[in-house]
């Protein structure tokens, strides 16, 4: 078992590594200046900006360099900066890892209820209608492309029968509850402020579901 363990994490922090390095080339290889991919067209316009950039991140040393420092800021936390949000990365990871801590909690509930329900029937109703559809079910949501799920459970149930929202995480006139524990959903329960906890649920119940399917 312990060997078990240990092979799934060194296979994980390969993966991990395999990832952060093609990414790193990729941005290399999109444009022979990465910033300007990050600054966009103030790059033309504001050129102490590109040498801050240029200086903080070694742009002018050698790209094998370069890696080492990436690897050697991700080691120490040091994720850089988001111009698209004008914030560090860390600060918008600890804002958004909240909002999906809720949706992977409540996608894992969602696909133990839908596998142990679809165990019991498929047994209880073994060669039935019920049973092969509920096969052709897992064999599809197994099949399907992870990217076309949420597509259509986006045009079905928020397009078209309009049950759930397309988008945001509450209501634009309801407000957030509290920070308590940073978990939007645990939040509005520890507040008692249902309003909130409903809207909440519902903005997450469909990327939720869809995840579950995925994992299904």
């Amino acid at each position: 078992m312990l060997n078990y363990i240990l092979r799934r994490i060194g296979t994980a922090l390969l993966v991990l590594l395999g990832a952060i390095t093609i990414t790193f080339f990729l941005a290399h290889a999109i444009s022979v200046n990465p910033v300007t991919v990050w600054v966009g067209k103030q790059a033309q316009n504001s050129a102490s900006l590109v040498a801050i950039y240029t200086k903080e991140y070694h742009l002018n040393d050698s790209l094998y360099i370069q890696y080492f420092y990436y690897i050697d800021g991700l080691l120490h936390f040091q994720l850089g900066f988001s111009p698209l949000r004008s914030e560090p990365v860390t600060l918008v990871l600890s804002q958004t890892l909240p909002y999906t801590a809720q949706l992977i909690f409540l996608a894992m509930v969602i696909t133990v209820v839908i596998g142990i329900a679809g165990g019991i029937l498929s047994a209880k109703f073994a060669n039935s209608p019920l049973e092969k559809a509920i096969k052709v079910t897992y064999i599809s949501s197994t099949a399907a492309p992870a990217f076309m799920i949420p597509l259509i459970l986006l045009l079905l149930f928020s397009s078209f029968l309009r049950v759930f929202p397309t988008s945001g995480t509450i209501d634009p006139l309801i407000a957030l509850p509290a920070h308590i524990t940073g978990i939007p959903l645990l939040d509005a329960i520890l507040e008692g402020n249902w309003t909130a906890f409903v809207s909440l649920l519902k903005h997450a119940l469909l990327p939720s579901f869809a995840i579950a399917i995925a994992l299904y």
